[in-house]
């Protein structure tokens, strides 16, 4: 996919939005895997950051109720490459490590339990994100929707560019594998949590 110079934001050609359907209600469970590759040339200049993985929350009344949010800030770290928050809710939690390769696959998976009440105060709310397999968050101090009768009702990638006019880009994705706990995955990572782990 790429989006180009004079594209603006770039809405409706950078990335994409898949549908969830049904749409998750509290106490379900989601999980979307997919492998990136970022060209040598590939160049990280959305500011702040660029939105890259998305999970958006629909109230009960159809209004937006935010998004379950992985962006990527300082893609050649080590510090703050990765950033994840729950929008209305604004926690963040940044991942310092590794920086974000250039001319080779890697494979990004986010993981949702749905629930207005975030774990920590007593529910189920929790947010999970691997890097390569690795668990590189585990949330559990903030909801993943705003309100009892929310849902998760589509995946973004990607989206825009923070409205600004971006550079000529292009990047790959493949093996994009959505689950929910319908039909779960059945692989489990290190710490024999549920995952795609593809």
């Amino acid at each position: 996919m790429e989006i180009r110079e004079g594209n603006k934001g770039g809405f409706g050609k950078w990335g994409g939005i898949i549908p969830i359907k049904p749409n998750i209600p509290k106490g379900g469970e989601f999980w979307v895997s997919l492998k990136a590759f970022w060209p040598s040339n590939f160049q990280f200049t959305a500011s702040p950051w660029m939105k890259f993985l998305r999970l958006h929350n629909k109230t009960g009344t159809g209004k937006n109720g935010g998004y379950n949010d992985l962006y990527i800030h300082k893609a050649d770290g080590p510090e703050s490459v990765l950033r994840c928050i729950k929008e209305i809710h604004n926690k963040w939690n940044v991942y310092n490590g590794a920086p974000i390769p250039r001319a080779t696959w890697e494979t990004y998976e986010m993981y949702l339990f749905i629930d207005n009440v975030p774990v920590d105060d007593g529910g189920k709310g929790r947010m999970r994100i691997w890097r390569d397999g690795k668990i590189i968050f585990d949330r559990t101090d903030v909801p993943t929707i705003t309100e009892a009768n929310g849902v998760i009702d589509y995946f973004y990638l990607f989206t825009y560019w923070n409205n600004e006019n971006p550079p000529n880009n292009y990047m790959y994705i493949d093996d994009v594998i959505i689950a929910t706990d319908a039909n779960p995955p059945t692989k489990k990572d290190e710490d024999g949590n549920l995952f795609i782990g593809n």
